[in-house]
């Protein structure tokens, strides 16, 4: 597992590093390492600390509400709203989740978020 974390890690370095990369047009092709990258790191299996943690669902957040699609975006919200609250900004938790409840809608998303992202942590 040690070597699938690594891989998620080199794909966003890549992503956010290379000249080409802000012209990839479906920017949803790295969604998917935001999301693995967050799992890992929330079952041990990366060791990074709160800033990284926070910035990284900084990332996805912007990266999917400019692509638009409230599956993607939905599951970045939720993923602000757990790390808010874990490193004690309540606020900020409750403001993502509000802001998931206007955009995800459990009976037309569920199933969509769960295909992208193996399961449904909306």
């Amino acid at each position: 597992q040690a070597d699938a974390a690594q891989a998620w890690l080199d794909a966003l370095d890549v992503f956010a590093h290379a000249p080409a990369a802000k012209n990839i047009k479906d920017r949803s092709v790295v969604f998917p390492c935001f999301s693995g990258i967050f799992l890992f790191i929330k079952g041990g299996k990366i060791e990074k600390d709160d800033h990284f943690e926070a910035d990284l669902v900084r990332r996805f957040v912007i990266e999917t509400k400019k692509h638009g699609d409230p599956v993607h975006y939905g599951r970045a919200l939720a993923m602000k709203a757990e790390v808010s609250a874990k490193l004690g900004h309540f606020d900020q938790a409750l403001e993502a989740f509000a802001t998931m409840k206007t955009v995800y809608d459990i009976e037309e998303h569920t199933d969509a978020v769960a295909k992208a992202y193996g399961t449904d942590r909306c």
